[in-house]
C-alpha cells in the first residue's frame, strides 16, 4: 500500500510552526481527537458531549476534542513530527493519501477482537469509502451521505405535474425528468430564467454515468485504469450535456445565473443527486415545501453514489485500545447515536436506530426513507476517491467545461481525457 504522494511534501513548510500536544505521564490515558471543522457545529457538539459521557463510563479514560480548520495541514504535520493525535474524523476524499501510505491503523484487528463489537450491526455498504483495495478498513463509519433527488413541491404543484414520488418506477425516468424540467423553467421576457427545472445537474456528474451503466474507472476506490472511454460513458455526458445545451433546463455552466438557482433558494424545480446534509440548516424555513426522491431511472439502473464520515486511529497513536474504545462508543452506542442525529441531522449507519431518524432529526421529509433506499441499492457506488484526484481533476474538470458549455464534442472530449487519465495512472503504477 505504500507509495511516494504529495500529502506530506504539502506540509513541510508549516511544521515548525504547530506546536504539537503531547500528554503528561499519569495513570489516566489522554486521548487527542482532532476534528475536522468542516464537519460543523453539531459534530462538534455531539463530540464534546459524548467525550464527557465517555469519561463517566471510563473513569481511565479522557477525551480531548480539538477543532481545526486547517485539518489535512495540521493533522499530517503532527504525523511528520512523530506525535499524531489519537483519533481523526477525515472524509475518504482528504484521507485516501494517509490510507494509502498506512498512515491509520488497520480496523479489522480490532473488530475482530471486540467480543462486543457486531460489524453487522453497521450498514456493510458503509465500509466501502473507507476500504483500501488491499481489504484495510482504516475508518470506522458514522454516517451515510447518498446522493437522492430533491424538488420542489410548491413549483411542482404550480405547473401541475404529478411528484416524482406519485410515479410508478418505470415512469420516474431520465425522460420524465426532462419533461418535468421543462414544464417548471419559467423565462422572463428579457431572456434571463425565474426558474430553472434542475439545480446545477453536472455538480454530481458520477450519477449521470452510474446510471448510464457506465463508471469513468475500473473501480471507484483508488482505481487503476481509465474508462472514459467506454460507451455508456458517453451516453450519460450526451445526456448531461443535453440538459445544458439542448433543453435547457438549467443555468449556463459557469454563468453567474448558477448561484441565483441553487435549490433552496426556491428558484429551481429539483436537484437530481444531493444529500442529506441540508436538513435541519440551509433547509429550515426556506418558505417552500420539498421532499426527496429516488434517482430517476436511466438507461441502465437508478443507482446513485454515496460517501460515508468516518473515524480514523493514527498508526503513531500511543493508546490504540483506547482509541478504538472510544470510537466503538461514537457509532454503535444508541444513546450516542439518537444524540447524533438531533445535533447533526445526518443519516447514521447504525442499522438499530435507523427507523428512529424522523423522531430525533429536524425539518425531516416526507420521504426520508429514500436516503437508505438509495444506499442500499446494489447500483449504487462509491463516490470517486482517488489518491491521484489532484492530478486527474483538473482535466476532468476541463472536460466538463469544453462539453457542458459547447466548446467541444463528446467524443472527441472523452478520448482526449481518456488519453490523459490514462498516462497519469500509468505513472502512478
Amino acid at each position: 500500500m505504500r507509495g511516494t504522494g504529495t500529502w506530506k511534501g504539502r506540509v513541510l513548510l508549516a511544521a515548525a510552526a504547530v506546536v504539537l500536544l503531547c500528554g503528561t505521564a499519569s495513570a489516566q490515558i489522554e486521548l487527542l481527537h482532532i476534528s475536522n471543522s468542516s464537519h460543523g457545529a453539531g459534530w462538534y457538539t455531539f463530540l464534546r458531549e459524548r467525550a464527557e459521557a465517555f469519561h463517566a463510563l471510563n473513569p481511565d479514560i479522557r477525551v480531548e476534542v480539538v477543532q481545526s480548520s486547517s485539518y489535512v495541514d495540521r493533522v499530517t504535520t503532527m504525523i511528520l513530527g512523530g506525535q499524531p493525535p489519537d483519533v481523526t474524523d477525515f472524509a475518504p476524499h482528504h484521507a485516501v493519501l494517509i490510507a494509502r501510505d498506512d498512515g491509520f491503523h488497520d480496523l479489522r484487528r480490532f473488530m475482530a477482537d471486540d467480543a462486543d463489537f457486531d460489524r453487522s450491526s453497521i450498514i456493510d455498504v458503509a465500509f466501502a469509502p473507507v476500504t483500501s483495495p488491499e481489504g484495510v478498513v482504516w475508518g470506522l463509519p458514522m454516517d451515510i451521505y447518498p446522493l437522492v433527488t430533491y424538488y420542489n413541491i410548491d413549483l411542482f404543484e404550480l405547473a401541475g405535474l404529478a411528484t416524482p414520488n406519485d410515479l410508478s418506477p418505470d415512469e420516474w425516468t431520465w425522460d420524465q425528468a426532462v419533461e418535468m424540467a421543462k414544464k417548471t423553467t419559467r423565462m422572463r421576457e428579457d431572456g434571463t430564467a425565474e426558474v430553472y427545472g434542475i439545480d446545477r445537474p453536472d455538480q454530481r456528474w458520477q450519477n449521470v454515468l452510474v446510471q448510464a451503466g457506465g463508471l469513468p474507472f475500473d473501480r471507484m476506490v483508488e482505481p487503476t485504469e481509465s474508462r472514459w472511454n467506454d460507451p455508456n460513458v458517453h451516453i450519460g455526458m450526451e445526456w448531461l450535456r443535453s440538459l445544458f445545451l439542448d433543453h435547457k433546463v438549467a443555468a449556463p455552466r459557469g454563468s453567474a445565473q448558477v448561484s441565483a438557482h441553487y435549490f433552496w433558494l426556491g428558484t429551481s424545480a429539483m436537484h437530481l443527486a444531493y444529500g442529506p446534509g441540508m436538513i435541519g440548516g440551509a433547509y429550515t424555513d426556506i418558505g417552500f415545501r420539498y421532499d426527496v426522491a429516488e434517482p430517476p431511472l436511466g438507461p441502465a439502473n437508478r443507482g446513485s453514489t454515496y460517501t460515508v464520515n468516518s473515524f480514523q486511529i493514527p498508526a503513531g497513536t500511543s493508546h490504540p485500545e483506547a482509541a478504538w474504545k472510544w470510537i466503538k462508543f461514537l457509532t454503535t452506542d444508541p444513546e450516542s447515536v439518537y444524540r447524533f442525529i438531533q445535533l447533526t441531522n445526518r443519516t447514521p449507519v447504525l442499522t438499530a436506530v435507523q427507523g428512529a431518524y424522523p423522531d430525533f432529526a429536524s425539518n425531516v421529509p416526507a420521504h426520508w426513507i429514500r436516503y437508505y433506499e438509495v444506499a442500499l441499492n446494489p447500483d449504487t457506488q462509491p463516490m470517486l476517491t482517488f489518491s491521484q484526484s489532484d492530478l486527474v481533476n483538473p482535466h476532468i474538470n476541463a472536460m466538463l467545461a469544453n462539453v457542458l458549455t459547447g466548446q467541444q464534442a463528446v467524443g472527441p472530449a472523452l478520448a482526449d481525457l481518456h488519453r490523459q487519465v490514462s498516462a497519469i495512472l500509468a505513472g502512478a503504477n
